[in-house]
């Protein structure tokens, strides 16, 4: 989406004193989903949420800000279903949560203030779910080798490999197919709850907030299977 035409002042000031038309509100959630992102990446760096875990307690999390402000404000001659609440403007919010993240994981492992290595830089990235192969790996460990440390503007531009939609959706194929036999395509309802009530440490959803999420999203198959491409690409 375009930014709005209306400044973020002017539109946030209105949004005190007033319900709100549907074109406003989508005109909110493009700097409201931002600030979402960038306080999900801040909650999941210091908790630990890492990699597609992480990537998942985004979602959940701005679907409950995203439908408590909706439902809140919007004048009632422009509800819309909670789907669409949580996908307009979502394609801002997810940098903004990624790159406050990447920050999080970086400065984790950058105690010492000198930058990545080869080796430092592999360990960190198994230990968010994305592993290279012999090739990638030696091809890695030689650039570091011949350019030196990795500093924080290097990672982001690293991370920006990883982080695109299809290899978001290939993340999250891999954190189901753990959960689920081997071969399998699909994931029970009650499965996928489990899954999702256990991400990180420090923050943990409550039954009802997890219940509330997947009526919205899966209703239909409630006493069903879920395909994985379903839940990756719904």
């Amino acid at each position: 989406m375009t930014k709005p035409a209306k400044n973020g002042s002017e539109l946030f000031k209105k949004l005190l004193r007033d319900k709100l038309t549907k074109n406003e509100m989508d005109d909110v959630f493009f700097y409201y989903k931002q600030i979402i992102g960038i306080i999900a990446g801040v909650i999941c760096g210091i908790v630990g949420i890492k990699g597609i875990l992480g990537f998942l307690f985004f979602l959940i999390f701005q679907f409950f800000l995203s439908v408590a402000l909706y439902n809140k404000k919007i004048d009632e001659n422009y509800y819309i279903d909670n789907f669409s609440i949580v996908t307009s403007n979502l394609s801002v919010a997810i940098p903004a949560f990624v790159r406050r993240e990447i920050e999080f994981i970086f400065n984790e492992f950058n105690k010492n203030k000198n930058g990545l290595n080869g080796n430092q830089l592999l360990y960190l990235l198994k230990s968010i779910g994305i592993y290279l192969n012999n090739d990638e790996s030696a091809s890695l460990l030689e650039e570091c080798k011949t350019n030196g440390n990795l500093n924080l503007n290097n990672f982001y531009a690293l991370m920006q490999e990883f982080y695109y939609d299809e290899n978001i959706g290939k993340m999250l194929l891999t954190a189901l197919q753990a959960h689920t036999k081997e071969g399998s395509k699909t994931i029970t309802f009650a499965k996928l709850k489990h899954l999702l009530m256990t991400l990180g440490t420090g923050v943990k959803l409550t039954e009802d907030e997890i219940d509330s999420f997947l009526n919205v999203e899966f209703n239909h198959v409630k006493n069903m299977e879920i395909s994985f491409d379903e839940f990756i690409y719904k």
